[in-house]
């Protein structure tokens, strides 16, 4: 079988992880897999030849979301593909023309959400000329038309969190009976502690080993909010004088000059660091005590499930599906999203943490990663769908026959 996964993003985050990982379940199942960069170019540097992954290059006539339908049959159409699987950073990701042609040109379309998609709107409307005429609110209409299309091309759409789905489910009337939760997942027996990994990483940051890091792997973008996390770590180093206290983010994007420029305004360039982005992410996590991530908007990240399955501690925002994740307090903190104050509280509580109590929150922090987030089942139920059908009522995949339940409705 065929299969062509398209990507669209401009840079290596947590969707062109998921999208690597599901080439290689198929590939492992002797399918010929093409990875399909659609106007950008991230993954030269992670495929190697070894891996019998072909990775293409398709320039754009113009962006993603203004194609016509021509324009995309065409461009999905030289692809001959049996399978096509779209792997989306949002909702917004091209438009239902691209959606049509995908399904036209392919036996099967499949997306894949990874992120929440924005709450819509509420319904007002301007009036015009002056108040003389009331408006009629067409914007409302055409935001939730553009969105709910959306459902009408794949066969299944995937969702890597239950809070994924519901949005789409309940705010936009996407089925039911074709939308499924499949969790992200990860390799447990890759991310794990390991106390040479930590050493080695914190000789490479000048941390001794006794200080206590606080530390995030990510893009360096708005969205992640760490000017949020380096304001409350200013407070934490403010109030907590006794410890020897480190934030580390590990990362790039367009963000960072801007997050240097904070860490310097606020006199923090002895405790903050920024040692660029890596490509062994794994060797990285062991260096942290406590993982932070105060984004405003996630589906599933992957970057926290790693870190806890390195039995990090985190503290993260309680967006998108992170509450799915960090499923009660014994393993770490949920603060409301913007709450500096919960953030910080949160903070305070784990560098005021007896030792013990932090690696026994740690140890249970990966065992909740291994039990409901390990990547050999969740991609093969992935897999499933893709080389079986689609998804009915009781979340099962069936071509004609019944197959084995792939997930669950939560």
């Amino acid at each position: 079988m065929r299969v062509s996964i398209l990507t669209a993003t401009g840079a290596w985050g947590g969707a062109e992880v998921h999208a690597l990982n599901l080439a290689e379940v198929l590939k492992n199942r002797r399918h010929e897999v093409t990875i399909v960069e659609l106007g950008h170019f991230v993954y030269d540097d992670h495929v190697g030849h070894s891996r019998g992954i072909q990775v293409i290059h398709v320039g754009l006539p113009k962006s993603l979301e203004k194609l016509t339908f021509g324009e995309s049959f065409k461009l999905l159409k030289g692809l001959i593909s049996d399978v096509v699987v779209f792997e989306k950073g949002e909702l917004d990701t091209a438009n239902w023309r691209f959606d049509a042609a995908a399904r036209i040109c392919s036996k099967r379309y499949i997306s894949i959400e990874q992120l929440i998609c924005a709450v819509m709107p509420p319904r007002v409307s301007r009036s015009h000329l002056g108040g003389f005429l009331p408006g009629f609110g067409l914007w409302w209409y055409r935001t939730f038309w553009n969105r709910y299309a959306r459902s009408l091309g794949p066969h299944s759409i995937v969702c890597v969190s239950e809070a994924v789905r519901s949005r789409l489910v309940n705010d936009y009337d996407f089925s039911p009976q074709k939308t499924i939760t499949i969790h992200n997942g990860i390799h447990t027996s890759k991310f794990r502690p390991d106390p040479e990994l930590r050493a080695a990483a914190r000789r490479t940051w000048g941390i001794p080993n006794e200080d206590m890091v606080l530390g995030a792997v990510g893009r360096l973008a708005p969205v992640k909010a760490y000017d949020f996390a380096i304001a409350a770590f200013k407070e934490l180093k403010s109030r907590i004088r006794d410890r020897s206290l480190w934030l580390v983010l590990v990362g790039d994007g367009p963000s960072r000059t801007e997050l240097e420029g904070l860490v310097k305004e606020n006199g923090l360039q002895d405790s903050v660091k920024f040692p660029g982005s890596t490509e062994r992410p794994w060797e990285i996590y062991p260096g942290f005590d406590v993982f932070v991530m105060p984004s405003l908007l996630e589906g599933l990240p992957h970057a926290l499930l790693e870190a806890m399955a390195s039995e990090c501690v985190p503290i993260a925002t309680a967006v998108g599906g992170i509450p799915e994740i960090i499923a009660n307090p014994s393993m770490g903190w949920l603060v409301s999203d913007r709450d500096q104050e919960g953030f910080l509280s949160a903070m305070k509580q784990a560098v005021g943490c007896p030792s013990e109590q932090l690696v026994e929150m740690g140890r249970r922090a990966r065992e909740r990663v291994i039990s409901h987030f390990d990547a050999k089942g969740l991609f093969d139920r992935l897999a499933d769908l893709i080389e079986f059908g689609i998804v009915n009522r009781g979340g099962s995949v069936t071509d004609g026959r019944m197959f084995k339940a792939i997930g669950e409705r939560h």
